[in-house]
C-alpha cells in the first residue's frame, strides 16, 4: 500500500517540474530501489518519460493526436 502512495506522490511531484531520480528518493524518502521500482511503473503506464540521464517528468499531451 505504501508504494501505491509513493507512486501516487510521485506523480504530483512529477506534474509540476522534472525531477531526478535522487531529488524523489530524497523528496519520499525512499530506497533507491523503491525509487526505481515506482519511476519503472509510472514509466510502464506511459504517464512519466525519462529527458535526459535519470531526469523525469510527465509525458507530454500530443497536440497532434485527435481524440
Amino acid at each position: 500500500m505504501k508504494r501505491v502512495v509513493n507512486t501516487i506522490k510521485a506523480l504530483r511531484l512529477l506534474s509540476q517540474k522534472p525531477l531526478r531520480a535522487s531529488q524523489l528518493q530524497d523528496i519520499l524518502g525512499t530506497s533507491k530501489g523503491a525509487t526505481y521500482r515506482i519511476i519503472r511503473d509510472l514509466r510502464a503506464s506511459g504517464e512519466v518519460v525519462e529527458r535526459t540521464l535519470c531526469t523525469y517528468s510527465i509525458k507530454p499531451k500530443n497536440q497532434n493526436q485527435e481524440s
